[in-house]
């Protein structure tokens, strides 16, 4: 975490023309860690697009696009992250990274226009009938939550999120997730026994490292 020593280490092997090209493949990935890690997203951006430029690895080019694609979905800009998320696929990755992409485009290329939300939850129930998305479907289940959120349709929110709960059994932060955000709409309508309910299940799962642990244990 000697952030201004790296900096220096990183801008030193940046100006010096004889760093070899591996190593410069490289670098860009420790900037764009230097700057994950210090939640600088947007700063990390400029490295990741230097990293797809210098990089022939396909396993590696579909990770950072991913990376990318969370950036932009967490900046709001949802076209430039489903347009990460498509290069994801076009990189033929392992099928659980592909999986998430296809799952990340449904929620967000309606998000642009490119469809409708109609179109995004028969695509997302379509996964959930494809038997390689069997260990999967607490996460479809949230993104469909998601989306009925953002259509402010909360009894079929709710529904997806205890879907998406009950169906969680290996995937500790999505079951995580799922009782947090069940907690915060139960708190919301003023059901007090429910949302202690789900905030207690929350409290059980959720590391102490979470930025939101402290909220939880005052509810």
């Amino acid at each position: 975490d000697k952030y201004s020593m790296a900096e220096r280490m990183i801008n030193q092997l940046e100006n010096n023309s004889s760093t070899f090209e591996d190593v410069r493949t490289e670098l860009a990935q420790v900037k764009a860690h230097y700057f994950l890690n210090q939640k600088k997203y947007e700063q990390a951006l400029p490295a990741l697009l230097q990293v797809l430029e210098l990089s022939k690895d396909k396993q590696l080019n579909a990770r950072v696009s991913f990376i990318i694609g969370q950036i932009n979905q967490r900046l709001k800009n949802s076209k430039s992250a489903a347009v990460a998320f498509e290069k994801v696929i076009k990189f033929r990755p392992l099928y659980e990274m592909e999986f998430n992409a296809r799952l990340k485009l449904a929620t967000t290329s309606w998000k642009t226009g490119r469809g409708t939300s109609a179109e995004a939850k028969k695509s997302l129930q379509k996964m959930l009938k494809d038997i390689k998305n069997e260990e999967y479907k607490d996460a479809i289940y949230f993104a469909l939550a998601d989306i009925y959120l953002s259509e402010d349709n909360r009894p079929e929110a709710i529904a997806n999120l205890q879907q998406s709960a009950w169906n969680s059994i290996k995937n500790i932060n999505q079951k995580t997730e799922a009782y947090l955000l069940l907690g915060d709409l139960f708190y919301e309508d003023e059901n007090y026994v429910f949302a202690k309910s789900y905030y207690d299940s929350t409290f059980q799962l959720m590391q102490k490292t979470d930025d939101r642990w402290g909220r939880v244990n005052d509810l």
